[in-house]
């Protein structure tokens, strides 16, 4: 890790999982359903420490959709605010179960067990930087996920490319023409690659498409939030990279590679 994401010790962990769940600190909780990404709004419930457990509410249904199907022994990222950081850690949901908020009211919960390490990013890693004026960077992007590049260029499998506008580590934001606007639908999740830094291996990673508006009369920008990157080493990993180079691009040290490839 960076100083961009820094993995806290055990102590802290547990103390900071506390005053979150003490707090009933809203979350955003990533995983996959049916092969798809959700990222959903839930909050801490409680936790008990000497048990390593946390409990969360049950995400609710978003507005004209089912509620999310969440089984025992599934993957789960969870991200939450914390003062001028962003606290983010992968887990294992070790039950579901009816939960007591108050004398009248319970609430479907997730039981998730207590997490081996919590990493910190500093907040301002979230917030979105052009790259050098001066450069160009190529974004492509595929429908269907990461997981299915090696079928992209083949039939039925198109191949989208846009010029970065901005990024972080929470999404980015690309020009294309107007005449190739892929037409994703909000919510779609997509596959990335793009090389951001010269000489270094290019980012590849999963995205929900999330909106679409007009530059000028030729281009229109379209919108993206990385997704699932909380669930795993490699992601967390990812996560302090991004942060890193946009905090470079922001102090003007990096220059990103002029092929965009």
């Amino acid at each position: 890790m960076t100083r961009h994401s820094l993995a806290v010790d055990g102590l802290r962990r547990d103390e900071i999982l506390a005053e979150a769940a003490a707090k009933r600190t809203p979350i955003m909780l990533s995983c996959q359903s049916s092969g798809q990404w959700l990222s959903l709004k839930s909050r801490f419930l409680s936790c008990d420490g000497s048990s390593r457990r946390l409990v969360a509410e049950y995400p609710a249904a978003v507005e004209g959709e089912r509620a999310p199907d969440i089984e025992q022994g599934q993957c789960v990222g969870i991200s939450f605010r914390r003062g001028h950081k962003k606290c983010i850690f992968s887990s294992v949901v070790a039950a579901k179960e009816r939960f007591q908020v108050d004398q009248r009211n319970q609430v479907g919960a997730l039981v998730i067990r207590w997490p081996d390490e919590l990493c910190q990013m500093q907040r301002r890693a979230y917030f979105r930087v052009e790259p050098p004026a001066e450069q160009t960077v190529a974004v492509y992007l595929w429908p269907g996920g990461a997981q299915v590049r090696q079928r992209v260029g083949s039939s039925g499998w198109p191949l989208h490319v846009g010029q970065l506008m901005d990024l972080s580590a929470g999404g980015f934001r690309i020009a294309v023409a107007g005449g190739q606007d892929p037409q994703f639908s909000v919510g779609q999740t997509v596959g990335m690659e793009f090389v951001p830094e010269p000489n270094r291996p290019p980012i590849v990673a999963d995205a929900h498409f999330r909106h679409r508006q007009p530059i000028d009369e030729e281009r229109v920008s379209l919108g993206f939030q990385f997704v699932g990157l909380e669930q795993s080493r490699r992601g967390q990993e990812l996560l302090a990279r991004l942060g890193r180079i946009a905090a470079a691009w922001r102090k003007g040290q990096l220059v990103p590679n002029r092929s965009g490839r």
